[in-house]
């Protein structure tokens, strides 16, 4: 069963699975700043919306359901600005079958943290239930520590058609 939560204007819904989660208006915000198609701000400008912007990002991953990108841009921000914070939620995602989008982008931006946190994520990564599918991507590192654990480089699945 879904329901629908609306906001100020029709238009504007997540849906929800099981019992709807009332937004706080800078949730709301947020989700209005990055569910515009043609883009959204800077991950540096959504503090403009948020006094708590990384619990509202991980308030975002895990309820905004339409449109998708809003999830993807939130978690986009949390692994590259707020992964201290994000990890229990980095983490979750990486150890999901559920959560295979989430848990590919996480592992595609690890280069762009601290090796040690980049490390930490990559264990959890090659221990859980997508491990095999992850794997290519840690294995391509720029982080020496998580190549190592990746083992040798296997190639990256590539887009259909693309030469």
């Amino acid at each position: 069963m879904t329901n629908v939560l609306v906001f100020a204007a029709p238009i504007l819904s997540l849906v929800f699975a099981l019992e709807p989660v009332a937004p706080s208006a800078s949730q709301e915000a947020l989700y209005k700043a990055l569910s515009g198609r043609d883009g959204a701000p800077s991950c540096e400008k959504l503090g403009e919306y948020s006094t708590n912007l990384a619990a509202d990002l991980v308030f975002l991953t895990e309820n905004a359901k339409k449109p998708a990108w809003v999830g993807v841009r939130a978690a986009e921000c949390l692994v590259r600005h707020h992964a201290d914070f994000a990890g229990p939620t980095i983490e979750k995602w990486l150890r999901s079958p559920d959560t295979r989008g989430y848990a590919i982008l996480a592992t595609n931006e690890l280069d762009n943290l601290p090796a040690d946190r980049a490390v930490h994520f990559a264990k959890i990564a090659l221990q859980g239930p997508l491990s095999e599918s992850l794997r290519p991507r840690l294995s391509h590192s720029i982080h020496a520590e998580v190549v190592a654990l990746a083992g040798p480089a296997a190639p990256l699945r590539e887009t259909e058609g693309v030469e």
